[in-house]
């Protein structure tokens, strides 16, 4: 560039600031004629409009700031506490909040409706060069000429560090509830930390491309990233300690749905390509589905199945797992709403001409529903005796109970108000509903009669039901706890305030019996609650360690507990003594008392199988391989039979850990057991669906080729010598281990609640999930008795 350019470029530079400064003296000039002040001689000395034009702040030459209705000129309030010029100030996106920086090293932020302060901090002599509030505008990320980044917490009044910073931040975005904040600098680093306390989560550097895309799954535990040469990348909160790289995309995202347990994600581009992750894998998966964008997607509460909407109107049903999509159907109408049953294997989708359809996720197969003429405004699964009846409220608050099998109807009386909350109690029997007017009923679901449950007036967020489903603890968003008997509908006690709770239960765990109720709330606070003598204690609370297992022997009366420290305790119900688990270091995934209560069988994360004894807390050593795919306590207790991942299974004597009998013929998983009463027989059956009968005494086993298909329930006699089990086509049957002959009783239409053997063996009574019970002879399998349906 010659001279004289440079010479024209710098005068065309000043002209065009002093341009702009007249233009904002004749504005200030033209503000001070019209707003509303006392001394008209005052002059405007710093002025900010909010972004939508609402809200104007101005700071006079006395230093006093006012906020002015920018449109009618009406001062709203003058700012209280504030000294110093102003040197930058800003407003929330929702022009809630003001924020300003002083010459005197003080930021203040102000609430805009009253003109409070909220949070004021002082030491801040570099300006601020980078600003970003959170999307509800709780939070706010501020950096300074200096590169010091500060979060602000404006809501609970607290100001974190952010640690590191050592370049000016180019991005910035909060998660969706506030917990995580991710961070990308002009040196090439991405950062996540926790907002709360500023620590530094995790750090990737060498991020040459600037972040084009960003995603935070609801729960804030995954994260994705696109940058701008198209990579993506993951990152874990819960189990990663690094971003993980999956793959290039060929072009920019657009469109990002994510199961409730992060572990799948629907992901589709702006040309249109569809994908699908799954953690199992750690792959993306191209699905073919149709070119058009996605405008609906929702996952099944297992994740496994997406339900979605894209192109011209055409729905699909994919299965993750499987990486197949189960149904595409073309030209539908566009979708109103859809409801998943709780297992994942239906869904309900209504169309917005209203109609409805329900969908097998498995096969595919779908039934459209005749005879709605309103829109769902709410919708739930049940399943009773084998059936699965679906409950749906209209819009005009009629409600309907549609048996799928029978395409029968049952009309509720209407309630109050619209369902806001439905809980299915008492195995599919009862139907737990409240409405928007916190109005609680019961609804039996053969029938649709409905019971009012008085007492309830606020909103349950909590319902926690016990193993015997005779009872049920609420908690309500007041944090009140209330116990409600289910079959008749009435409250159990009194309304439980608990001192100190401060936040909605996490967890609640009943004790077999149901006299036994442990609660923890999010303050990590933990309750003992006794419902026969309704004496509410506290356990523990003075640390902030979080329940992650709990496990209660068979009398109720010690259960086992596990901390997020991974230390685990064993606690006496009616002294409330307890004794630590001897080198608890690992997560316990699964726990068993033996049935004399005696000892405890836990199997950890590391797959070690450890025996403890429930008195002192200590191990019991075990002869044999202690990694293991899973592990039983015969009936007496005397034994315990674990497989290791060789496939080899291991009988142990349960007191002194001995190894008494070793099986190494199976290499599949074992995926159904059962002892004989005596604990001299082992039937077992494996992944592949073969089934096995093993003797600890002799060390035979025999492969029982005539069973086809899954096990589903299986007894012994009392003597040993006969079993019956009965396979998911409904099948059962009886064996007699000395001769192997089999006995067919037939193929019932109903699957086995329970079944016991006389003591001789002669005779067995079977009881059916329909409430039907039949006497048989086990010689024969002939029926010798046939009794009516009763309730349970």
């Amino acid at each position: 560039m010659k001279n004289y350019e440079k010479a024209v470029l710098l005068v065309a530079c000043f002209l065009s600031a002093t341009v702009s400064e007249c233009s904002m003296m004749d504005e200030k000039m033209r503000l001070q004629k019209g707003l509303e002040l006392e001394d008209s001689n005052r002059v405007i000395t710093y002025m900010k409009h909010e972004s939508k034009g609402k809200i104007l702040l101005t700071q006079w030459d006395d230093s006093t700031v006012r906020l002015y209705n920018a449109r009618t000129n009406e001062i709203l309030h003058i700012l209280e506490k504030h000294t110093g010029i102003i040197i930058y100030a800003f407003f929330s996106p929702d022009g809630k909040t003001i924020v300003t920086h002083c010459d005197d090293k003080t930021i203040r932020i102000y609430s805009t409706k009253r003109g409070r302060m909220l949070l004021e901090r002082s030491g801040h002599a570099n300006l601020i060069t980078y600003e970003k509030f959170s999307s509800d505008g709780k939070l706010l990320l501020t950096q300074f000429n200096d590169n010091i980044a500060y979060v602000w917490n404006i809501q609970e009044r607290k100001v974190a560090l952010l640690g590191g910073h050592t370049s000016t931040i180019s991005f910035v975005r909060f998660s969706p509830d506030g917990s995580i904040l991710l961070t990308q600098c002009v040196d090439e680093t991405v950062r996540v930390y926790a907002t709360q306390t500023g620590q530094l989560v995790v750090k990737q550097e060498g991020s040459t491309s600037s972040i084009l895309y960003s995603y935070f799954s609801f729960n804030s535990k995954i994260i994705l990233i696109q940058y701008s040469c198209k990579i993506l990348y993951l990152y874990d909160t819960e189990t990663s300690h690094f971003f993980k790289c999956l793959a290039r995309l060929r072009s920019v995202i657009s469109f990002v749905k994510c199961s409730s347990d992060g572990k799948t994600m629907l992901i589709q581009c702006t040309d249109f390509t569809v994908y699908v992750y799954t953690a199992q894998t750690e792959k993306i998966v191209v699905v073919n589905i149709c070119r058009g964008p996605i405008t609906y997607g929702v996952f099944s509460p297992d994740g496994r199945t997406i339900l979605g909407k894209c192109g011209y109107n055409t729905l699909f049903l994919y299965d993750a797992p499987l990486k197949r999509l189960v149904v595409v159907k073309r030209n539908v109408s566009p979708v109103w709403d859809v409801f998943f049953s709780s297992d994942g294997q239906r869904v309900l989708a209504q169309s917005c001409d209203k109609t409805v359809s329900v969908y097998t996720t498995r096969t595919g197969q779908s039934l459209v529903l005749q005879g709605y003429t309103n829109f769902i405004a709410y919708a739930c699964f049940v399943f009773y005796r084998e059936q699965a009846i679906i409950l749906t409220q209209f819009d005009d608050k009629t409600v309907r109970l549609f048996t799928l099998q029978t395409r029968s109807v049952v009309h509720v009386k209407e309630p109050l108000g619209f369902i806001r909350y439905a809980c299915c109690i008492s195995q599919g029997k009862i139907i737990l509903i409240q409405c928007d007017d916190n109005s609680v009923y019961l609804v039996d679901t053969p029938t649709g009669k409905l019971t009012p449950v008085q007492g309830f007036s606020t909103a349950i967020v909590r319902l926690k039901v016990s193993p015997d489903e005779k009872a049920a603890i609420t908690q309500c968003d007041d944090k009140t706890v209330r116990l409600v008997e289910t079959n008749t509908g009435h409250l159990v006690g009194p309304v439980y305030m608990i001192p100190g709770m401060n936040s909605t239960i996490m967890g609640a765990w009943f004790s077999p019996d149901g006299t036994t109720i442990i609660f923890q709330s999010k303050d990590s606070r933990i309750h003992l609650l006794n419902t026969q003598t309704q004496r509410l204690l506290p356990l523990c609370g003075d640390e902030e360690v979080f329940i992650m297992y709990t496990k209660f022997s068979t009398d109720s009366q010690t259960v086992l507990i596990q901390f997020s420290t991974t230390q685990a305790y064993l606690y006496t119900v009616k002294t409330r003594k307890s004794v630590v688990l001897e080198g608890s270091t690992d997560f316990i995934k699964r726990a068993l008392f033996s049935p004399n209560g005696e000892l405890i069988l836990t199997w950890c994360d590391d797959k070690e199988i450890c025996v403890y004894s429930v008195q002192s807390g200590k191990i019991v050593p075990l002869d044999c391989n202690r990694e293991s795919k899973c592990a039983f306590f015969s009936p007496d207790g005397k034994f315990i039979s674990s497989q290791c991942s060789d496939g080899i299974i291991h009988v142990c004597a349960s007191e002194t850990g001995e190894l008494v009998q070793t099986f190494t013929e199976y290499a599949e998983s074992i995926t159904y057991v059962v002892f004989s009463l005596d604990g001299n027989s082992i039937l077992i059956q494996c992944e592949d669906e073969t089934v096995h009968l093993l003797n600890i005494s002799t060390g035979q086993s025999i492969t029982l080729d005539e069973h086809i298909g899954s096990i589903t329930y299986a007894a012994f006699a009392p003597d040993g010598k006969s079993f019956l089990t009965q396979s998911e086509d409904k099948t059962i049957l009886l064996w007699n281990t000395e001769t192997r002959e089999i006995v067919s009783i037939g193929n019932y239409r109903n699957s086995i609640a329970s079944a016991s053997f006389s003591p001789d063996g002669n005779d067995l009574l079977i009881h059916y999930e329909d409430n039907s019970t039949d006497e048989y002879c086990s010689a024969t399998g002939t029926v010798v008795n046939k009794l009516l349906l009763m309730d349970k």
